[in-house]
């Protein structure tokens, strides 16, 4: 913070988030709502992958449960760029 800089926290999404199971669900609904809650109690922001990686065929995304696949960590870049960008975490010229 002294320099400038700010803290942002991304919530990684497993593929059993895109499963439809409604009690996983429930709990990472329950976890990404603690985060958003801490974050905004601590000025910072936080960026929920799953609608973002969902939109691109989330299984195709992961090499198991949990590690992502070359377009999974494509997809994961491009829209942390997005958000990144549109919240003002990081202005447009410095990335190109």
């Amino acid at each position: 913070q002294a320099t400038g800089g700010s803290f942002a926290v991304l919530f990684l999404p497993y593929a059993m988030d895109f499963d439809n199971d409604p009690t996983y669900r429930e709990r990472s609904d329950q976890l990404v709502g603690a985060l958003r809650s801490w974050g905004t109690a601590g000025g910072y922001g936080v960026l929920d992958l799953r609608r973002e990686l969902k939109s691109e065929g989330a299984r195709e995304l992961f090499l198991d449960t949990m590690h992502f696949s070359l377009a999974g960590h494509k997809a994961v870049a491009h829209a942390t760029r997005e958000w990144l960008l549109s919240s003002g975490f990081i202005p447009a010229i410095a990335i190109r």
